[in-house]
């Protein structure tokens, strides 16, 4: 009996480990790729992304988002990285309700990107809106500025720059997306991410990256960080330093969320 006790005991560890936490060491970023494509394939089942309304989205960024988004004009771009937004996209476009008023999406061009499209009927809906809507299946890291074009506003929300392995290749592909004076929004899990284990190494590489104004938004949601980016003047990929990925563990959580914990060094 006691034989049969031990067994079932270890048997229920084993699953509460592998339903909780899965530790994963990787040697290279194509090996860590793959295991990402693995896990962002598979984001819907583990987490609604697809279904983020624009006030939740708002609850994340803070209502500065409305004033950047009520400035684009019909001939603005706007793109969306991990299409987590589906939802507060075809809001806007629609129209959302605020104090001031209810704002409409005026921008006609809008795309948003992901590894596949999701099953989605606010997808559905973007195309059907009348906006020149496009959706980009693929990794962000990998879609040069002549496939999504240049764009006037962005936004990550808990999209790539969260997932990657490559946040400096990421940030890259994005500012070379972006028009001077155009503006990105971008929110992570600000303690899933480290640089030089030093709790003052995001903020300073994010200081050196050249010809980019970086602002630091309150966090609203305690375990969320955004960040609002400006570019204000022309970039190269040498603008943003580069970063080596540290050779750790990265534990993900499957019932909350599968955001790995990034630690790299310059």
């Amino acid at each position: 009996m006691f034989a049969s006790f031990r067994f079932s005991l270890g048997i229920s560890i084993f699953l509460n480990f592998f339903s909780t936490a899965h530790a994963i060491r990787f040697t290279s970023c194509s090996e860590w790729l793959a295991i990402q494509h693995k896990l962002l394939t598979s984001r819907s089942y583990i987490a609604p992304h697809q279904q983020r309304s624009f006030r939740q989205v708002l609850s994340l960024t803070g209502p500065r988002l409305l004033d950047d988004l009520s400035a684009l004009n019909e001939n603005s771009h706007l793109f969306e990285g991990g299409a987590s937004v589906a939802r507060a996209l075809s809001e806007i476009v629609k129209g959302f309700e605020t104090s001031n008023g209810l704002i409409h999406l005026k921008s006609r061009g809008v795309t948003a990107a992901d590894v596949q499209r999701p099953n989605s009927e606010y997808i559905d809906e973007l195309f059907n809106s009348g906006k020149q809507f496009r959706y980009l299946e693929g990794y962000v890291e990998d879609m040069p500025v002549a496939q999504v074009g240049v764009v006037d506003g962005l936004l990550d929300i808990m999209g790539p720059f969260t997932y990657t392995a490559r946040i400096d290749l990421v940030l890259r592909r994005y500012l070379s997306y972006m028009k001077i004076g155009a503006w990105a929004y971008i929110s992570f899990r600000a303690e899933a991410l480290s640089i030089n284990q030093s709790p003052n190494g995001l903020g300073q590489y994010f200081s050196e990256i050249k010809n980019v104004q970086i602002e630091w938004l309150p966090r609203i949601d305690k375990e969320v960080q955004t960040i609002r980016l400006l570019k204000t003047g022309w970039t190269t990929d040498e603008s943003v330093p580069s970063l080596r990925l540290s050779d750790n563990y990265f534990y993900f959580d499957y019932r909350r969320d599968i955001v790995p914990f990034r630690n790299y060094y310059r």
